[in-house]
């Protein structure tokens, strides 16, 4: 644990008011000195300062640190009682998922559960959460990249990372908040992340414009075809489909009309949750082409008819773009169902609804849109990634570009 000391000196305002001022060295004798480092508040799950002021000279406060942090570092070696009779899944479920619930996406709180119930509960999860140590966790991490998968196959690399990953969080918050001396994990060599398999093309299933074209023809008339042709223009993900309000589509400005991604639905088993977006990336503003706007507007009339149908029994009070005729919010899982449905009737390639933004991905690239652009309407952390995830079709925009450039140097 780290802390710093500075020099401050008051300072008065010519309106009489006075000032702090701090500074990394002493400016005159009449300076004092203070210091701060950062501790863990249980309570909220974040760090907050802790400081003293008025030493009189630098070694003073460097020594007055190192005291506070011996003092604070020894009040977390005290175990509790209480917790020295807690088993392990029993911290995790009691102490550890309440925090990290109130700060991470639910989604990723589901996988949390979801890996501490069949990767860690039934293996260690009755240990005394004093009495774990570095040896067992090996243990585990062995026997589930041996047998840890379904019918006692291999768990994948991916996923025994996360099960690491876990345990090392909740270990470090019950050393933050006194319940541990040491972190078990610490004495493990760091599991270094697996690296990612190249993306099989086969399986980043998609249409061509043929197959695309067809489909919304045959779907013209669905309820649902505003979403689709959303869907195959800009790429969006089922959960920003399904998040997407009429406050964050501008198609009534004839200059700029635009779509913001800002929100989505998410489901956590079957219920719905609203999160923010995947990524801080994902946060984008869109801008829409005509026919685009002309489809968004009829479904805005169409969706004002149904209100007028339904009278008092229509409600959509998350002004949701997307919904059922009496105006609650489409369920994710319904829009995708829906979707594989309309697909089938369509008589096209199955790819899922995920596949359209596949299809928009590759449609985009093979057209000549610069792969910035594309990455910026997917919402990707990064165009390497785009490139990538959609390296198949690189090749053939490769020799598109050698054509055109020997076009233009009159090479024949």
């Amino acid at each position: 644990m780290r802390g710093r000391v500075f020099s401050y000196r008051t300072e008065l305002r010519a309106d009489g008011t006075s000032r702090t001022v701090k500074s990394a060295a002493a400016k005159d004798r009449s300076d004092k000195w203070a210091y701060e480092f950062a501790v863990f508040d249980p309570a909220s799950g974040k760090r907050r300062s802790q400081s003293k002021a008025g030493f009189a000279g630098k070694q003073a406060a460097s020594r007055a640190l190192a005291s506070a942090i011996t003092e604070y570092e020894d009040r977390g070696r005290q175990v509790p009682s209480e917790a020295s009779r807690m088993t392990l899944s029993e911290f995790i479920l009691d102490e550890w998922l309440p925090v990290t619930r109130a700060q991470c996406k639910p989604t990723t709180v589901a996988n949390y559960e979801v890996w501490h119930r069949a990767y860690v509960q039934p293996h260690i999860g009755a240990t005394p959460l004093k009495n774990v140590t570095s040896g067992m966790l090996l243990k585990l991490f062995t026997l589930l990249g041996e047998r840890g998968g379904r019918g006692g196959k291999p768990l994948s690399k991916s996923t025994v990372h996360h099960v690491h990953v876990l345990l090392s969080s909740v270990f470090g918050y019950a050393v933050e908040t006194g319940h541990l001396r040491a972190s078990p994990s610490k004495a493990m060599a760091k599991r270094a992340k697996p690296k990612q398999a190249k993306t099989d093309p086969d399986k980043l299933r998609h249409w061509t414009p043929a197959e695309a074209e067809r489909f919304l023809a045959s779907v013209v008339d669905d309820r649902q075809y505003s979403l689709y042709v959303v869907a195959l223009n800009l790429g969006l993900r089922r959960g920003e489909l399904a998040g997407l309000r009429w406050a964050d589509v501008a198609i009534d400005r004839t200059d700029e009309p635009t779509l913001f991604v800002g929100h989505q639905r998410v489901t956590v088993g079957y219920a719905v949750q609203e999160a923010s977006p995947k990524t801080d990336e994902s946060v984008r503003r869109l801008e829409l082409d005509q026919p685009v706007v002309t489809v968004l507007k009829a479904h805005r009339t169409r969706q004002i008819e149904e209100r007028l149908a339904w009278g008092a029994s229509w409600s959509n009070d998350g002004n949701w773009v997307f919904t059922e005729e009496n105006g609650s919010p489409s369920h994710p899982q319904t829009i995708a169902g829906r979707f594989q449905t309309s697909a089938k009737r369509a008589d096209v390639p199955w790819i899922g609804l995920h596949g359209m933004r596949h299809t928009m991905a590759v449609l985009a690239l093979a057209a000549g849109v610069p792969l910035k652009v594309v990455s910026e309407r997917l919402g990707h952390t990064s165009t390497a990634f785009t490139a990538d995830l959609y390296q198949h079709v690189i090749p053939g925009m490769q020799r598109s570009a050698s054509s055109k450039i020997s076009a233009a140097l009159g090479i024949s």
